[in-house]
């Protein structure tokens, strides 16, 4: 990066993650994503004041008292926050313009990504793609277009600064931390906008700087723990290795584990991977043994045909395996599926929640297909006009998280697919099924005693959590059932104050 006598020193730049709407709960996981880090980061070395705000993790919006006080206003938008984005960048230009004040927004993240013409509209500047080697520029002046678009690099240590996570407003309240260790991905699943907005290309930290991130939030974790005796004596810290497939280059992925073995690393992680590691048994093992206990696994669909229509490269069989080699390892497998495409019946719900008790798969994710924009299925769905809730060129983006119907299925109504997809975490996550899950931790418990294997209470717990967060979502999400089930046709908008 070209560096230049910055003349923002000390302007106040917060990097807003917005909140989804409140009829999605199934995200309520306070985990801040990594780019925005990467950027306040950044930018404070610039010394501008720079920092993350994230809804969730703060539990509150930006009030008028803080907004007004930002000379820049950075928002990093998900297609299923890009509308509250909207609602701040109008808020804040309000509140500047009765101050007699200028402002300035700019946005970046996937959905401006994947739609700048929209988001031109609306926002002064719009990112598109990885900000890291640009932002400072960007803030400076030097670069004025009204679309701007990153450049993507291989070689990820020289651009992309040790987040410091101090800078994320309310990093108390984490308990997951993101380490993103790579970028790109060779695939081309119909409904993933991983490659449109990271390329096909793989991309990776040198495990030596993997090391070091590790070792810089082992610092945060003990001096933070140490003023916690919640954190020291209940609920440690956690990494979320949060690459969309942490083990796609196997030789690197033994070399990252050999070493944080040999450092004697002991912090619980979570990473991704897809099904077809468990044929690398060795490596699971590896895995287990250097911390990480949670894999979580896109298996999005036990149809076949499903699987080769979304270009997915893996059969079910594959997930099977996953499921028998991961448990056989001591690792928890959280199961992704996703609902709804073109070749699913009806029957495809029940079959799902069969597999998953059938294969004894500890953690599921149900999700509906949803054409994500960037993606070939959203070009397909928007070609044959089966988006709903369109009017003109205005799209409800709220509704665009996997958690509602928003397009005609081809073999059900939108309604059924809602349904369906409820009634799968109806089977899966329950009162009576907490309380097996209890007893199993009960009796491994015992076994414990002389095996000295300790088991995972996570089990039990995400029954309790699923089952409430079910609960809740049919509370608020009553309309939009009504609104399915009077089986709407393509651009039908939903709710007045929605188009």
């Amino acid at each position: 990066m070209v560096h230049y006598l910055r003349k923002g020193i000390g302007e106040r730049v917060p990097i807003v993650e917005p909140s989804e709407a409140p009829s999605n709960v199934f995200s309520k996981e306070p985990i801040p994503m990594t780019g925005p880090i990467n950027l306040a980061t950044i930018l404070r070395k610039e010394g501008y004041d720079a920092f993350v705000f994230k809804e969730g993790l703060v539990g509150r919006e930006m009030s008028d008292e803080e907004l007004v006080k930002c000379n820049v206003l950075l928002l990093s938008l998900m297609t299923s926050t890009y509308e509250r984005g909207v609602e701040y960048a109008i808020r804040y230009r309000r509140l500047r313009a009765e101050a007699g004040l200028e402002s300035r927004v700019i946005a970046g993240g996937i959905h401006p990504s994947m739609m700048p013409e929209e988001a031109a509209a609306v926002f002064d500047q719009v990112v598109i793609g990885e900000a890291e080697t640009i932002i400072a520029d960007i803030l400076e002046g030097e670069k004025k277009g009204r679309i701007i678009k990153g450049e993507r690099h291989d070689d990820l240590d020289s651009v992309v600064p040790i987040p410091n996570f101090e800078l994320v407003e309310g990093w108390e309240n984490m308990h997951i931390f993101p380490v993103m260790t790579s970028r790109g991905c060779p695939y081309e699943c119909n409904f993933c906008s991983v490659t449109e907005m990271f390329g096909r290309k793989y991309r990776f930290h040198s495990p030596e700087r993997v090391m070091q991130e590790l070792k810089n939030l082992e610092k945060l974790f003990k001096e933070h723990e140490s003023t916690s005796f919640f954190r020291r004596h209940f609920y440690r810290d956690r990494i979320l290795l949060a690459d969309d497939n942490f083990t796609a280059n196997l030789v690197r992925a033994n070399d990252i584990l050999d070493r944080m073995i040999a450092s004697g690393y002991n912090r619980k992680l979570l990473c991704q991977a897809r099904a077809e590691i468990a044929k690398h048994p060795e490596l699971v093992a590896k895995m287990q043994r250097a911390g990480i206990d949670v894999v979580c696994v896109g298996c999005e669909s036990i149809n076949p045909q499903t699987l080769e229509h979304m270009n997915k490269r893996q059969t079910v069989e594959d997930i099977i395996r996953a499921a028998e080699v991961f448990h056989d390892n001591g690792l928890q497998m959280l199961g992704m599926f996703i609902l709804g495409s073109d070749d699913d019946t009806k029957d495809v719900f029940k079959m799902t929640s069969d597999f998953c008790h059938k294969h004894k798969i500890p953690f599921v994710q149900y999700s509906i297909l949803t054409p994500l924009p960037g993606t070939s299925f959203y070009k397909d769905m928007e070609k044959q006009g089966r988006l709903l809730h369109k009017k003109g060129d205005h799209k409800k983006w709220d509704y665009y998280d996997g958690m509602h119907a928003v397009f005609q299925p081809k073999n059900m109504t939108a309604v059924e697919l809602q349904e369906g997809m409820m009634e799968c975490y109806n089977n899966f996550y329950s009162f009576g099924n907490f309380v097996r899950e209890v007893g199993k931790y009960v009796a491994q418990s015992a076994r414990a005693l002389f095996t000295g294997n300790s088991p995972s209470f996570h089990p039990a717990k995400y029954q309790l959590v699923g089952a409430h967060i079910k609960r809740k979502w049919l509370q608020l999400n009553q309309e939009y059932l009504n609104y399915l089930a009077n089986e709407p046709k393509a651009n039908t908008p939903f709710g007045e104050s929605l188009v």
